[in-house]
């Protein structure tokens, strides 16, 4: 099975669990180098923007995310879950996807990143961080698209954290746009009892595309003010990604609500004689 049909498959397996809803492709840059930045709620985050986004991405992430533990881990999921009564249809969905996974591992391309480097004091971590800089640079110089999470991990609360400073320091260092984008939906997707409860069987997960911030745009304060300056106004957009598409949310609720209560009053009506 090549990559693109497995992709096929993965794209199929996730749509057949949750309502996936896309929004703003069209700001996603056809051609070039760009860094996409996102905010990380939940491991399927990476599948989402793999599968959604329109361009094949590379990753910037911790390293064990990408490893051969995280398959393991994915493994243990898959026997707890069999344990704790997921139904048998969700199980093979499981199956299929530890299967897809362990294959797709070797597709994507990953920049690993340690956090919190300490080898070598405090020049060992300028050294490390500058070298990761420098990759970076050559696989957006490249045309490649890399995903960062600027939270630096996931967030366990479902809300927005700060953002550290890297992915305005490469695009800054690359001469390449920044593409805010955002997930809504995807936190507790991981979660299994929310799986055992049923709670996750109705599950919407939508992912939204910023317009890009393009180089001309960036700050012109040089240094590290124009990467501050640079990451609060990538943040203000990822943040206004997340409250728009809430709000979107809660209207589409509260008219379907509506609605069901004016059918309820028209039911409950007399017919004229």
């Amino acid at each position: 099975m090549d990559r693109l049909h497995r992709l096929h498959i993965l794209h199929a397996l996730l749509n057949s669990i949750v309502a996936m809803r896309v929004q703003g492709i069209a700001n996603m840059p056809s051609s070039g180098g760009a860094v996409v930045v996102c905010n990380h709620t939940d491991l399927i985050d990476a599948v989402v923007q793999g599968l959604y986004s329109g361009r094949d991405l590379s990753f910037l992430a911790k390293a064990e995310l990408f490893d051969e533990s995280w398959l393991e881990r994915l493994r243990q999921f898959r026997v707890e879950a069999e344990k704790a009564g997921i139904p048998p249809d969700l199980i093979s969905l499981l199956d299929d996807g530890v299967e897809l996974s362990s294959q797709l591992l070797e597709d994507i391309h990953v920049l690993p990143i340690i956090r919190g480097y300490r080898s070598g004091g405090a020049a060992g971590s300028v050294k490390y961080y500058d070298t990761i800089l420098q990759n970076v640079k050559g696989i957006l110089s490249a045309g490649r698209v890399l995903a960062v999470y600027p939270e630096g991990t996931r967030s366990r609360t479902g809300r927005l954290g700060p953002f550290r400073g890297f992915a305005a320091r490469a695009a800054i260092a690359a001469g390449v746009p920044i593409v805010p984008t955002a997930i809504l939906g995807a936190h507790g997707f991981s979660d299994l009892n929310r799986w055992v409860s049923g709670e996750n069987r109705d599950l919407v997960i939508t992912y939204r595309i910023g317009e890009p911030v393009y180089p001309q745009d960036f700050p012109k304060e040089p240094g590290k003010r124009g990467i501050r300056l640079l990451t609060r106004e990538v943040h203000k957009r990822v943040s206004a990604l997340i409250e728009e598409g809430n709000e979107h949310a809660r209207k589409v609720e509260r008219a379907m609500t509506e609605a069901v209560f004016a059918a309820g009053r028209r039911d409950a009506e007399p017919e004229n004689a």
